[in-house]
């Protein structure tokens, strides 16, 4: 099993992601959680 990171670190996975949301929901999977979707969302769709 691998441990969560606390943070969406990977610039490269997030970017490649963003291409799917018109299609498909990001899950998440993070320590800090709620501070992860805030700093994608800040990030990336703001």
């Amino acid at each position: 099993m691998y441990a969560h990171s606390a943070q969406m670190w990977n610039d490269w996975t997030n970017r490649y992601a963003q291409q799917f949301l018109d299609r498909f929901d990001i899950m998440f999977e993070a320590k800090d959680k709620n501070l992860a979707t805030l700093d994608y969302y800040r990030r990336y769709l703001a």
